[in-house]
Parts: structure tokens; C-alpha cells; sequence
């Protein structure tokens, strides 16, 4: 699972709002935000000896120049005036950031005069190249997705409620969460370490990967990260789809995180959607969601067991996808291996889950493509992306 700045414990399975940005090395333009992603939680603080989140919010917030640094920082260790040279820093303003991440074993002395980052620093331009790379692989899984997409559908159509949502509103829960995060996700990660096993570095497979991503027009994933909204209730769970296209950080439901009204009025819902039973205020925090424009919710409502029974097939879906993918790993392991990471960075995994969550991206953008998921809204409404379960997952 793929995890993000700011929330914490949150589902990677990346994604962001879109924005075109360029290279200011070249342009002279601002650079564009970095975010900040682990694959897991449990442990990255061992690994930094802080919060590395609040971290990179607070410097970000603190010196409005964090990204300047990281840019300047990304695809080879560089000397201090290279970073001056290249981020239009001070000397004194490089100094201190070499000073703050040194002393969080972010960055490292390469040789005697240049600093390297530990971690992936992927820029824009670099992801275009990852782009490339993998879409022949991304090609393959999204086609074999395709054709068992028809399976999951149908039975889907088979085993859903009349109360249950369409399988267009529910295509992204099934596809994204379920498949491509999930058991897609699990077996590929299985089968990498029953290559990798025995081999020099596995043992680097017990470090929770981590790596930054600039938010650029190549951005690749489409929404194959999720968080669960409401830790606590089992009665109503929601799931937040997440990543590159969507922000979700900044969706205004964030602020009801823990308040119980909300739960509440979540809970007045009826499982058809409708919002009859809900007091004034109740709607109007829900209108203030972009969620009910007349008088029945947007967001898809699926009872806990029609998802349950589905689990076997998209077992059964995902571990096969993941034999697809596997079968052409050395795009992975070829497009690490041309890389400038691959000669100074602390982990190798690090960078291979870069370009394995890019290939969930990829073939999401596939998928949309082929009519296999619903299409993706360029303005994304606060509506989008958003499950409530009724009952419990897990």
C-alpha cells in the first residue's frame, strides 16, 4: 500500500491534482511541488528518526524553497554550488538544508566535494522516461485486465443487490482497490521476492521503500491508491480513492476526519441513497461535499457482502495479471538498471516500487482508455472517488 505526506497510515496504491510543469533548470520557471510517498508505514520512522512527513510540510512551510532543493538534489550527487547553482539558492539557505537533511540520513557524502539523496528524488522529466519504459508492460496487463474485466463485471451483475451501485459507479473499487492494489499488487510483490530470494540485497526487501515525486504532466497514477476515510466505524466504512490525478488530500471531507456528525449523518443514509431521514444541517454539510445536488447521494453505496463474494475471482484475476506483469520484469529491472539511481542510491527497492506503482498508474490510463473502469473526470468532482461500505471489509 502505498502512503502519502500528511495522513499517515494510508493505502499507496499514489495521486494529486494535475499540473503542467517545466524543467526550471531549462525555463527558469518554479518548480513544482514535490510529495512524498512510502509503500507502508509501519517502521519509516526508524529509518529517518522523525516524522519525515511533518518534516517536509514544516521545512516546505517554513523556508518556501524545499522544492528548489529537492530539484536541484534529483538524478546525481551534486557539490554544493552545483545545488546553488541550480536551485538560485544562497549559499547559506543550500547550507542549511544540506545541514537539516543530513542530519536526517536523507542525503549522504557520495565522495569528498558532492551530496547524493538516499531516497528516488523523481522528477518530471524522469518520469517520462518511466513512461516509456514500462508501457510496453503496462500494455500487456491492461489488455489481460480488459479481458477479465468482462468477468468481473458480469459477475458482479450477478451477485449485486438492487440496492448495490451500477458496476460503471463501482468499476474503480473493484479494479483500482481490490485488483490492481491489491492482489495484483500482493503476487507481484510475491513473486519478485521468490526471484530475489537468496540473491545479493534481499534482504533491503524488509526496508520500507520510500521516494518523492515532482507533480508534473507525467505523473502517472490514476488513482490505484486508497485510504480508508473512517478508522473506527464498522457499521459504514468509506474508501478514498487517492494518487497523481486525484488529490484527495484536499478534498473537503478531510476536515470531518473523526467527527462524529458526519459519521452519524452517514449512517442516516438510506442504502438506496437517499437523504429523506437527514436533518437540515446534515444535508447542507453533505451539499458542502459536492455529494447530493438533488436529493439522492452521488457517492456509490455496495453492501460489505457483495464485495466479499467477488474476493475469490479477483484473487484469482490479480495473481494471473501478476504473471503477466512478471513475465516482463526485466522492463523493470532494465529501466532501474539505465537509471542514474541505480549507481548511488542507499536501497534498490526504493526505485523499483517507483516503477512499480507507475505501472499501476499505466495501466489505470490503459483501462480508462479501453472502457474497462470509468472514465476519470479532468475537473474532479468531491464526489468522485469516494465508497461507503456498508458493514465491514475486513
Amino acid at each position: 500500500m502505498l502512503n502519502k505526506k500528511l495522513l499517515g497510515i494510508i493505502s499507496l496504491s499514489c495521486i494529486v491534482s494535475l499540473i503542467h510543469c517545466s524543467d526550471p533548470v531549462n525555463t527558469g520557471k518554479s518548480v513544482a511541488e514535490f510529495s512524498y510517498w512510502t509503500v507502508g508505514s509501519s517502521g519509516i520512522s526508524s529509518r529517518f528518526g522523525t516524522n519525515i512527513y511533518r518534516t517536509f510540510d514544516s521545512l516546505r512551510e517554513s523556508t518556501g524553497q524545499l522544492d528548489e532543493f529537492l530539484f536541484a538534489i534529483a538524478e546525481e550527487p551534486v557539490t554544493a554550488d552545483q545545488i546553488r547553482e541550480r536551485s538560485g539558492l544562497s549559499q547559506a539557505q543550500v547550507e542549511y538544508f544540506i545541514t537539516v537533511f543530513d542530519s536526517l540520513r536523507f542525503i549522504k557524502k557520495h565522495d569528498e566535494s558532492r551530496w547524493a539523496t538516499v531516497l528516488p528524488v523523481i522528477t518530471d522529466n524522469r518520469m517520462k522516461i518511466i513512461r516509456k519504459d514500462l508501457a510496453s508492460m503496462a500494455e500487456s496487463v491492461a489488455q489481460y485486465l480488459k479481458e477479465e474485466g468482462s468477468r468481473i463485471r458480469t459477475l458482479y451483475d450477478k451477485v449485486k443487490s438492487p440496492l448495490d451501485p451500477s458496476w460503471e459507479n463501482i468499476s474503480h473499487l473493484i479494479i483500482d482497490k481490490f485488483i490492481v492494489d491489491g492482489s495484483f499488487h500482493s503476487n507481484l510483490n510475491r513473486l519478485k521476492r521468490e526471484s530475489d530470494s537468496g540473491k545479493p540485497g534481499y534482504r533491503e526487501m524488509n526496508v520500507i521503500p520510500a521516494f518523492l515525486l515532482q507533480q508534473g504532466e507525467n505523473f502517472v497514477n490514476f488513482g490505484c491508491n486508497w485510504y480508508k476515510f473512517n478508522e473506527d466505524d464498522d457499521q459504514r466504512e468509506v474508501y478514498v480513492l487517492h494518487g497523481a490525478v486525484l488529490d484527495r488530500y484536499q478534498i473537503t471531507m478531510n476536515k470531518y476526519r473523526g467527527n462524529r456528525d458526519f459519521a452519524a449523518c452517514l449512517l442516516n443514509v438510506s442504502p438506496k441513497g437517499e437523504i429523506n431521514n437527514l436533518t437540515q444541517l446534515e444535508k447542507e454539510m453533505l451539499r458542502g461535499l459536492d455529494w447530493i445536488p438533488g436529493d439522492s447521494l452521488m457517492v456509490p453505496i455496495v453492501k460489505a457482502g457483495t464485495i466479499i463474494s467477488l474476493q475469490p475471482t479477483v484473487e484469482d484475476i490479480g495473481r494471473a495479471a501478476a504473471e503477466v506483469a512478471y513475465a516482463k520484469i526485466s522492463d523493470i529491472t532494465d529501466s532501474y538498471n539505465r537509471s542514474s539511481y541505480s549507481k548511488f542510491i542507499q536501497y534498490k527497492e526504493d526505485y523499483i516500487q517507483v516503477l512499480i506503482h507507475s505501472l499501476f498508474g499505466l495501466t489505470i490510463e490503459q483501462l480508462v482508455k479501453n472502457g474497462t473502469v470509468a472514465k476519470i473526470p479532468i475537473l474532479v468532482p468531491e464526489s468522485f472517488g469516494v465508497f461507503i461500505v456498508n458493514g465491514k471489509l475486513y
